[in-house]
């Protein structure tokens, strides 16, 4: 049986980070595999995204602090998918001109960050991974028994890993995390975030746009690489069961209408890249994610509503936490699965995971649900004054970012 310091289940842009941060901590690269990641991805080594590969249907706002994070473990972007984010520009229904903009002279940086393809993010990271010791293994993880000193996996093939410490990281509907029955709270906001891309008639410049809409829908469009030499975007729109399912049965022209129409015509959608999708939005918190050598990590802990799209960059969080522990772990050579090391994560993540699960569900519940009608005209003059205010812009950038 194969035995390693950290076992990864989950091979994901999360899950790879987490690997390669676990590797970072030991020094494994010049020595025998000590970490390794479950990935049930086909293939080998994965390898980079072709320029003439399809865009990508996902699609990830990463924040400058992760990329900085990234950069710092030798991760280099591709930015032949990638597009930099240089400004956020939020509407309200009661604001004719933007309620808010937060740009990148707001925290003094180039940029605020920037949005990446899945298959792009993914294999950039698992190349780092790869080239500083990580061991793919392909497969799935359907179960794991605590064994005394280590935790023994068992793969969907029946063969046996074990290892100190076992991260799951294998997405929201973490079937590993429920098989070692870690408790969590999740709460269904009876909406679908419908996604899709879009050719547009002028320049993005960047811009990120959020409109917080009068029938309590939100609309996200981030900026994608230009296609075919054309600008494009990429669509979050969250709204009620009902409408999403008018959303998915237009047409393309009629999608392309619906779209422009809702952002007053400010951004005028010409082409359908990518046909329209949902997902279930919900708010799931593992209240403790730590078990006898466990860590939950990523979508399987903590999803949150999109309108912030910080989904991404709370699993890197996870993954710099789970560097620091581990590094402190091994220097003072402690067992690394032990409830003294795991505890220490639980304390540092505690916070930042329930403080943008609380800022999220606040502005679902006020925007996406329509559950404070009376408090939303406040709350948007409120947006509006504060928006002129450097420091709180400043404040929010760099929250952003």
């Amino acid at each position: 049986m194969k035995q390693f310091d950290v076992l990864v289940a989950g091979g994901g842009p999360v899950g790879w980070a987490c690997a390669l941060a676990c590797a970072r901590a030991l020094g494994s690269k010049n020595s025998a595999p000590r970490v390794a990641i479950v990935d049930r991805e086909q293939g080998g080594v994965v390898g980079p995204v072709s320029v003439d590969a399809p865009l990508s249907r996902r699609v990830y706002a990463v924040s400058q602090r992760s990329i900085a994070q990234l950069g710092g473990w030798n991760v280099s972007l591709d930015r032949s998918r990638t597009a930099t984010i240089e400004q956020i520009v939020v509407h309200t229904a009661a604001c004719a001109t933007p309620a808010l903009t937060l740009g990148a002279a707001d925290r003094r940086t180039e940029a605020i960050g920037a949005v990446i393809e899945h298959e792009a993010l993914t294999a950039r990271i698992a190349q780092a991974a790869q080239a500083q010791g990580v061991l793919r293994i392909p497969g799935e993880c359907i179960g794991a028994d605590c064994t005394g000193e280590s935790r023994t996996v068992e793969l969907a093939d029946s063969s046996l890993l074990r290892a100190k410490l076992l991260v799951v990281a294998d997405g929201r509907e973490s079937a590993l995390a429920s098989s070692l029955e870690i408790a969590f709270t999740e709460r269904s906001y009876e909406r679908r975030g419908v996604v899709a891309h879009f050719q547009i008639d002028t320049p993005h410049r960047g811009d990120a746009r959020q409109w917080f809409l009068p029938d309590d829908t939100i609309l996200a469009l981030l900026p994608l690489p230009d296609v075919n030499g054309a600008p494009a975007v990429s669509m979050v729109w969250s709204v009620s069961e009902s409408r999403g399912a008018e959303l998915l049965a237009m047409s393309a022209e009629a999608l392309c209408e619906a779209v422009s129409a809702a952002t007053d015509g400010s951004v005028q959608m010409s082409a359908v890249l990518q046909s329209a999708v949902a997902f279930p939005l919900a708010l799931k918190r593992m209240p403790d994610p730590v078990a006898d050598r466990v860590i939950v990590v990523g979508d399987a802990a903590h999803a949150v509503h999109p309108l912030a799209g910080q989904g991404v960059n709370l699993g890197f969080g996870d993954a710099q936490t789970l560097h620091d522990v581990m590094a402190a772990g091994h220097k003072q050579q402690i067992d690394l699965g032990s409830a003294l090391l795991t505890g220490k994560y639980r304390r540092q993540r505690y916070a930042p995971t329930l403080g943008l699960a609380l800022t999220t569900d606040l502005l679902a519940r006020l925007y996406n649900l329509g559950q404070w009608p009376t408090l939303k005209p406040f709350a948007d003059t409120g947006m509006q004054v504060l928006g002129r205010l450097p420091a709180f812009r400043r404040l929010l950038s760099s929250a952003a970012a």
